[in-house]
């Protein structure tokens, strides 16, 4: 069944949020030599929202349950879940909990949303941090494919979020895909499969003076980083929890 989004509705405040968690990742994230610390400064989402298909509808499973309730509640509060449960453990963690409902769905994703950042590149030469450069960098786009699972409590008023990698068979997704038979052929990073294609612009000098456009290191750099960020923060048993206050 296919799901109609409204995509305006999306404002400042989530995409504030987003900012935060994207540099919270990328001030623990390890960076070449010759990049300085990196910093989102700006989130759009632009106008096209993804495809979104309603592909299964099940009983919440238990990962999202076992949270920490001394959470605050006021208004709402957007918290970063890691899964900490080894692979022989999943099965029976993730036993459905009848109840609170959780709704699967692909999802794609030709997004046009702008992400802007800000970091140096490095001159190591004759000393360490020789020369500074400043770089702009700008994601222009980028291409999401992948199966979201949404679950809700409404006693707790919780909302949890993960996106599912479809070839772990211990993920909490209804139809799991089978690995090739080819057992030479080594699947994908996640990161790659979920985010194929991710559209960046750069530049490197002062805009009053002269500039060097589209970087290839740099760029390739982020775009790792974007994906790295996805996998650690969001797919399975990673997940976020949306905690929303008093109506």
């Amino acid at each position: 069944m296919s799901i109609d989004l409204d995509w305006c509705k999306l404002d400042a405040s989530l995409s504030s949020k987003l900012v935060s968690i994207l540099n919270r990742q990328l001030a623990s994230t390890a960076r070449p030599s010759f990049i300085g610390p990196v910093e989102v400064t700006s989130l759009e989402f632009g106008s096209t929202s993804p495809d979104v298909e309603l592909v299964d509808l099940a009983d919440i499973y238990r990962d999202f349950m076992e949270d920490d309730d001394d959470d605050e509640e006021e208004d709402f509060e957007w918290v970063s879940r890691r899964g900490a449960h080894p692979p022989e453990l999943y099965a029976p963690l993730h036993a459905p909990i009848p109840g609170p409902s959780m709704l699967h769905f692909n999802i794609s994703w030709h997004s046009d949303l702008r992400i802007t950042l800000t970091t140096s590149l490095l001159i190591n030469y004759p000393s360490p941090m020789f020369m500074s450069l400043p770089i702009k960098l700008s994601v222009t786009g980028l291409i999401f494919t992948g199966q979201v699972a949404v679950a809700y409590e409404g006693e707790r008023r919780r909302v949890h979020l993960c996106v599912l990698d479809e070839m772990d068979p211990y993920g909490p997704h209804p139809h799991p895909k089978t690995p090739s038979p080819d057992i030479d052929a080594k699947p994908p990073p996640v990161g790659q499969r979920l985010l194929p294609s991710i559209f960046i612009e750069s530049e490197i000098g002062q805009a009053d003076k002269h500039v060097l456009k589209n970087v290839t290191r740099v760029e390739r750099f982020i775009q790792d980083v974007i994906r790295k960020t996805v996998e650690e923060e969001l797919v399975f048993p990673n997940f976020h929890t949306l905690i929303m206050g008093d109506p």
